[in-house]
C-alpha cells in the first residue's frame, strides 16, 4: 500500500512540476543589419546549465518556470545583454 501511495504522489509532484512550464520561443537578430544571428547563446544566468543557441534562422526555444526571469543573450563580438522578463510567451530580442 505505501509503495503505491508514494509512486502515486511521485506522478502528481512530477505532473506539477510539468505544468508549472512555459515553453518561450524568440529570434534574435542583428539590430544594424536585420539578419538571424546564428548559434546566438540564450542563458539563464541564475540556472547554470539552461540554455540554447539560436538555429539557423535565429529561433530559440526554452521551457522555463513561469513567472519572472532574467535571460542573457550572447554572440560572438557583441556585448552580452540580459532581459527580465515574464514567462508567459515567446520574446523577440534585436541586437
Amino acid at each position: 500500500m505505501f509503495k503505491k501511495l508514494a509512486l502515486v504522489m511521485s506522478l502528481i509532484v512530477i505532473s506539477l512540476s510539468v505544468e508549472a512550464q512555459q515553453k518561450i520561443k524568440g529570434n534574435i537578430t542583428d539590430g544594424e543589419f536585420g539578419g538571424p544571428l546564428i548559434g546566438a547563446s540564450v542563458t539563464i544566468p541564475s540556472k547554470p546549465g539552461v540554455g540554447t543557441t539560436t538555429n539557423f534562422d535565429g529561433n530559440y526555444e526554452l521551457n522555463l518556470d513561469t513567472g519572472k526571469t532574467t535571460i542573457q543573450i550572447s554572440y560572438i563580438s557583441m556585448k552580452p545583454q540580459t532581459f527580465n522578463i515574464d514567462v508567459v510567451s515567446g520574446v523577440n530580442i534585436t541586437l
